[in-house]
C-alpha cells in the first residue's frame, strides 16, 4: 500500500461493516481517469494475502463487477497481470485467487472467457494448481449454474481453443488425478461429485443435449 489512496482504500476495506458498507465508501471517494483501477487492486491484494479465503472479498468485487462495465474491466486486466505470475505467489496466494474467481464466474460477474490468455498446451504447475481449484470449485456448483457459467464457451469458434484446454486439462488434470493413490486431496464424495460434474462439464463444452 504505497500510496495515499491505496492505504485510503485498505483502511475502508479492513474497517468497513460489510460488503456494502464497503462498497459505498469505496465509490463515495469518486475516482475517475481510472484511478478506479487502485480498489481492485487493492482488494484482489487483500483477499490474497488472507490466511484463509475469505468471501467478503469476492461479494465485494461481484458488486464491483456488476454496477459498471469499467470495474469489470478492471478485474479483468488485474486478473491477467495476475495469471501471468502465479509461479510467485504462494499456496494460500493462489487458493484464495483460485475461490475468489469461483465466486465471480458463478455469479455470473465475470465471463469464463477471462481465461482465454492461460495457454492449456504448455502450463507450469502452479496454473495447474490454480486451474484445478478453480475448476473443482466451479464443479461443486448445480448443473444450471455450471452451465451458465460454460454457456459463453460451449458452440462458439472464437474461445474453441478455450474449451478445447478445459476439456484436456479435466481430463488429464483432475479425472486422472482422482485415479491417483496421492491425487487430489479430496473425499470419496467430493471425488465421486467431481467425475459425475466432469461428464456434465464435457457434455456441455462438446455442445451435446444435456436436457437443461
Amino acid at each position: 500500500m504505497n500510496t495515499d489512496i491505496r492505504r485510503t482504500i485498505f483502511g475502508i476495506l479492513m474497517t468497513a461493516e460489510d460488503y456494502m458498507d464497503a462498497f459505498e465508501k469505496c465509490l463515495r471517494l469518486g475516482l475517475k481517469g481510472g484511478r478506479e483501477r487502485e480498489i481492485v487492486h487493492v482488494l484482489l491484494d487483500c483477499c490474497m494475502q488472507e490466511k484463509q479465503f475469505n468471501p467478503y472479498y469476492a461479494y465485494l468485487a461481484t458488486k464491483f463487477c456488476q454496477f459498471e462495465r469499467k470495474f469489470r474491466m478492471a478485474f479483468q486486466f488485474a486478473l491477467w497481470d495476475k495469471f501471468k505470475i502465479l509461479a510467485d505467489f504462494s499456496e494460500e496466494n493462489t487458493n484464495n485467487l483460485a475461490h475468489l474467481l469461483v465466486h465471480l464466474l458463478s455469479s455470473k460477474a465475470l465471463p469464463i472467457s477471462i481465461l482465454k490468455v492461460i495457454e492449456f498446451a504448455d502450463i507450469d504447475k502452479s496454473t495447474v494448481k490454480f486451474l484445478r481449484t478453480l475448476l473443482i470449485g466451479i464443479l461443486q456448483h448445480s448443473n444450471d449454474t455450471i452451465k451458465s457459467v460454460l454457456d459463453i464457451v460451449s458452440g462458439n469458434p472464437k474461445l474453441k481453443m478455450l474449451s478445447d484446454g478445459l476439456r484436456l486439462f479435466l481430463h488429464h488434470f483432475i479425472l486422472k488425478a482422482l485415479n491417483k493413490k496421492k491425487g487430489l486431496d479430496l473425499s470419496e464424495k467430493k471425488k465421486d461429485i467431481v467425475r459425475e460434474k466432469a461428464k456434465f462439464v464435457d457434455d456441455v463444452l462438446r455442445g451435446e443435449d444435456t436436457g437443461l
